[in-house]
């Protein structure tokens, strides 16, 4: 990464290569989405990509659908690959996500942000209509791969919630993570 800035980000790859994105649409992130992406347009071929990062389950339910020959057939393989890494992240304890994109064309893109734009202005169904248009867009996606990110527990949290059962108090622990992912959170809190 060169720099970043609200619309535009520069970035130099490992050939040297310096490549230029404008940032077009941020669509947040929310506990009910589980994801976030952002459209960018590519400076030097105007290519303009959706890029994705989320929650696994959400993400593979929005992966593209093909036959099983050609390049689908290393799609699925990258899939089922990626999917076992995330189970290895997880048994490990690490907070997973999946990267995903696709690319748009111009019409597409165009498309989607007339309703875009409409749902931006909607006086009444404003948070609704934008949902449902970040969650239109945000489909076909090709896979990039996935991410295991230590995520560790501040602190004095054991400590607490050791305290707390000492003093008969039950404790129950709330998490969107994987199973495999909270039952680790569970063991270095001493649950």
């Amino acid at each position: 990464l060169l720099s970043r800035s609200p619309t535009l980000i520069r970035l130099k790859t490992p050939s040297d290569v310096v490549l230029e994105y404008e940032v077009l649409h941020v669509l947040e992130f929310s506990s009910e989405r589980k994801r976030m992406s952002v459209i960018v347009k590519e400076r030097s071929e105007g290519k303009i990509i959706l890029y994705c990062k989320g929650a696994d389950s959400v993400i593979n339910n929005r992966l593209v659908h093909t036959e099983l020959e050609g390049p689908a057939t290393r799609n699925m393989s990258i899939q089922i690959e990626t999917q076992e890494h995330l189970d290895q992240y997880a048994m490990l304890g690490l907070r997973t996500l999946c990267l995903a994109k696709r690319v748009l064309t111009e019409r597409e893109y165009q498309d989607w942000l007339v309703g875009y734009q409409q749902a931006d202005i909607d006086l009444v169904n404003r948070e609704q209509i934008m949902l449902e248009c970040a969650s239109e867009i945000e489909t076909q996606l090709e896979l990039l791969g996935a991410t295991g990110i230590e995520d560790r527990l501040q602190d004095g949290v054991a400590d607490t919630i050791d305290a707390l059962r000492s003093a008969g108090m039950k404790v129950w622990v709330l998490t969107g993570d994987k199973k495999e992912t909270a039952i680790n959170v569970g063991y270095a809190s001493l649950l």
